[in-house]
């Protein structure tokens, strides 16, 4: 479907996918301009168009895109025989801000798109779906919760602590353009060891 926009140079189609990507999160849908897109980009919109037919086009794309280059880098990289929860999505977290470096509004996206998918549509996607069984369920061992704890109320305290962490290194990394994933590293081992103080026996 995007045969010509898959032709062309990886480097290229960064340029054109951030472009669109910081246009979008900025405006949303209705208020994006294509003539920002293509200006950021440095091509002509007769070209942007001959790669994805229109806006909407274009929109559908990134949305496709998002989803897959973050479930692909997941997949691939993280190291499945983590059965330790806390570890594994230290590791996944890691992976997704290495993915905000290379595409900075990624997440931004994310937030614009809900606008037009709902939560529960996102879930049901198979792709999706998949990937968080695989995550929370793959060979994990829960058995190193306390018995008086609900494994599913502990992940999700879990779950919001890497969120709301996520979502405040991002807008750091707006203001300076900078990821110290070191100092990240760190501080996630910092949080864990609190959350394993808690959950763990």
């Amino acid at each position: 479907m995007y045969e010509a926009f898959n032709k062309i140079k990886k480097e290229k189609q960064d340029k054109i996918i951030n472009s669109a990507m910081e246009e979008f999160s900025k405006y949303g849908y209705e208020k994006a301009s294509t003539n920002n897109i293509v200006a950021n980009a440095n091509i002509s919109k007769g070209l942007l168009f001959h790669y994805f037919s229109n806006k909407q086009g274009l929109f559908d794309f990134l949305i496709n895109y998002s989803f897959e280059v973050m479930i692909n880098e997941i997949n691939e990289k993280v190291n499945w025989e983590e059965m330790d929860i806390f570890d594994r999505l230290k590791e996944i977290f890691m992976i997704k801000m290495k993915v905000s470096r290379k595409y900075p509004r990624i997440f931004h996206f994310f937030n614009i798109m809900l606008e037009y998918k709902s939560v529960e549509e996102i879930m049901k996607e198979e792709r999706v779906s998949n990937l968080l069984s695989k995550i929370y369920f793959q060979d994990i061992d829960y058995t190193k919760f306390k018995e008086d704890i609900d494994p599913v109320k502990a992940l999700n305290i879990i779950k919001w602590t890497f969120e709301k962490y996520g979502d405040e290194n991002l807008k750091k990394f707006q203001t300076d353009g900078l990821i110290d994933f070191d100092k990240i590293s760190t501080e996630i081992d910092e949080y864990i060891d609190i959350l394993r103080l808690a959950f763990y026996r």
